[in-house]
């Protein structure tokens, strides 16, 4: 094919899938930032399986039947795991539209039509929950009832979505074809091309999903499609592709068995290891992401060396008090995570229907280790509720056995207990995940692979829930915007300090733990309980009050105060809900502050635990700037050093 006759299949290509019907490409662009306004060109992964099913794949000779030698499946849906605010971490390599979170349509979402009343334009990127099958549409709709979720913020809960609709970087794909190609040969094959490019998108995804390239050769023609092994904590998903109610057992060895051989591999990291044996032992006493879980594995277990386990009473205190600290740490990483993700979710907001992003040019840190700890910490909870499905040990079976046919790619199938322990013998089942077949003289034979899950339980015995995601506001923001703040004198500032000094000896905080406190509360707000931000214009609420609350906290102030405007610059309401805040939701930051005797390390913990200002979240990037606001703070508090201290030497 010559370079013209190329660049003419491009181009008719490329207007196929501009159509409103296919929305298969479009562009962000970025705001200016210090190289400038960029922009990045986006193709959806349905469109890159159909130019390689059209454009790169063999077919059989001509004068025959002229069909492909592999089948690409680039039309059907492909459903995936997902959270219901999920966005893509790494726009260098993908981009996911979500509706949920109004993310941006795309630069050139343009539903224009020509003379004809046909879409001449691009049309706007397809969300990433979109299906064309209705079973699908119906899974995902339900899946958000059942959850609970409220319609006043957008909330996070389990969700599917569909890889169809995941829209990847064209510099990313021409990229990975220079860096596989870079061998003796030049070249690539479509399946290792597709499945480095499937590694660098689960990445960008926050590493909760495992897209695997898989070839079904139960056919007469390979068929090519791609898979989401997480698709097995998709409560109910089984259901809407398949007809089939029963799931049949396989009988593993014996008579009776069609298996001609089977094996079961785990991949366990030491660290997984170490805590399912944490979890064995746990009687339940264990925190964490998947320790309980692991517990429950072995739930009629016999321990024969330690059959009975007697905690004293001291030691059971010493336990409830590191679970209580470690529970309040793990909440605190949360919130820290959560502000840090919505953050993200703020900066791929369009500056107006079909404007840039808020992400600049020259902004391209690497985000995808933001979204890891934040999904692994919510997919702990909707694991604990039931309302996602997993496989703790993640087994993948693979057999070969006499040939048969009917086998299909997603059903599913269980395995008698003479091969697994007993822990596997009532809740779980195996998803066929590839089949391949051999035939020759002498015999048929079928191979399989499958992964494992948990069974569905019946929704009505679930305990269902969603994580409100607040600090991302889907209504106009119209709460106490004041850019104008009269500055306090310098004697209302003294007063206000000794306020506050006041408060927090109430609350037992050392005299140097308040000092630094105060100090942190110079530095935000001069102590200024009427200090308040200009709302963003993307939906953020700016900070407001004495630690200028922002966004989700913000907003947790002003729902407390029952939206009583008058109440919230209040500064003895503002005292009020400090310690309850720090008491509730920064344990550890009240521990450091009722115990400390370091001014230091009282201003810097709240600096980096509590305030967390922008100079902290880019001091990878600018220490220097971190450096100057941590600088600032300290010496705040030195200056109203000896204020405090006449304060704790009143008598009360």
């Amino acid at each position: 094919m010559t370079q013209e006759a190329l660049n003419n299949k491009i181009a008719a290509f490329i207007e196929v899938i501009s159509k409103d019907d296919f929305r298969g490409w479009n562009s962000l662009e970025y705001t200016a930032g210090a190289e400038g306004g960029g922009q990045e060109v986006y193709v959806s992964f349905r469109a890159v399986l159909r130019f390689i099913a059209e454009n790169l794949n063999l077919f059989t000779a001509e004068g025959t039947s002229n069909s492909p030698l592999l089948k690409i499946d680039w039309r059907s849906d492909k459903p995936m795991f997902m959270f219901s605010t999920a966005i893509s971490c790494n726009l260098q390599k993908c981009y996911i539209r979500n509706s949920l979170l109004k993310t941006s349509v795309g630069t050139l979402a343009i539903n224009s039509k020509d003379n004809k009343g046909n879409a001449a334009g691009i049309a706007a990127f397809r969300d990433i929950d979109y299906f064309e099958e209705k079973a699908l549409t119906d899974l995902r709709d339900n899946m958000r009832v059942t959850s609970s979720t409220s319609s006043t913020y957008p909330a996070i809960y389990p969700s599917i979505g569909n890889i169809n609709n995941i829209y990847l970087n064209i510099a990313y794909l021409t990229d990975i074809m220079v860096k596989e190609s870079d061998n003796e040969e030049g070249k690539v094959s479509v399946r290792k091309y597709l499945q480095v490019l499937c590694n660098g998108v689960n990445k960008a995804l926050g590493s909760i999903n495992d897209l695997q390239v898989v070839i079904d050769e139960d056919a007469s023609t390979p068929y090519l499609t791609i898979i989401d092994y997480q698709q097995k904590r998709i409560k109910g998903l089984s259901g809407k592709l398949s007809d089939n109610k029963e799931t049949t057992l396989l009988k593993g060895q014996g008579l009776g068995s069609m298996l001609t051989n089977i094996s079961a591999q785990s991949s366990i990291t030491p660290e997984v290891a170490t805590m399912i044996s944490v979890g064995a032992q746990a009687q339940g006493y264990v925190l964490g992401e998947e320790a309980v879980s692991f517990s429950k594995l072995s739930a009629g277990l016999l321990d024969r060396v330690y059959p009975n386990k007697v905690i004293s009473n001291a030691e059971a205190e010493a336990e409830a008090k590191t679970a209580a600290d470690r529970a309040a740490k793990v909440k605190e990483k949360f919130q820290e995570a959560m502000n840090t993700y919505a953050s993200l979710v703020e900066k791929q907001k369009p500056s107006s229907a079909y404007g840039p992003i808020i992400l600049t040019a020259d902004d391209q840190t690497d985000y995808e280790n933001v979204a890891t700890d934040f999904y692994k910490y919510i997919l702990a909870q909707f694991t604990e509720t039931g309302q996602t499905a997993t496989a703790f040990i993640p087994i993948k079976l693979s057999f070969n056995m006499r040939g048969i046919g009917g086998m299909k790619i997603y059903q599913k199938f269980k395995l008698s207990d003479d091969i697994l322990p007993m822990s596997y013998s009532t809740d779980y089942e195996f998803i066929i995940m590839g089949i391949s077949h051999t035939v020759d003289n002498s015999k048929w034979d079928t191979a399989v692979s499958a992964t494992i899950s948990l069974v569905d339980k019946d929704p009505a015995e679930l305990e269902k829930f969603s994580i409100p995601l607040e600090v991302v506001d889907l209504s106009t923001a119209t709460s106490l915007v004041n850019n104008n703040v009269k500055p306090l004198t310098n004697a209302e500032r003294i007063s206000n300090v000794q306020k506050i000094a006041r408060y927090l000896k109430s609350i037992k905080i050392t005299k140097e733990g308040a000092t630094g406190l105060i100090g942190n509360i110079l530095g935000e707000s001069q102590a200024n309980e009427k200090a308040a931000e200009k709302n963003q214009a993307i939906g953020g609420l700016g900070g407001i009050g004495i630690v200028q609350w922002t966004n989700v906290r913000r907003r947790a102030l002003e729902k407390a105060a029952n939206s009583d405007n008058s109440k919230v610059l209040d500064l003895d309401f503002q005292l009020a809900y400090l310690g309850g805040e720090l008491k509730k939701l920064y344990p550890g930051v009240l521990n450091v502050l009722t115990a400390t005797t370091s001014i230091e390390t009282a201003t810097v913990t709240v600096l980096e635990k509590f305030e967390v200002p922008g100079t902290y979240l880019a001091r990878g990037e600018n220490p220097t700037a971190y450096q100057a606001t941590k600088q600032k703070r300290y010496d705040y508090a030195l200056s109203v050093k000896d204020i405090v201290a006449d304060i704790y030497k009143e008598v009360t």
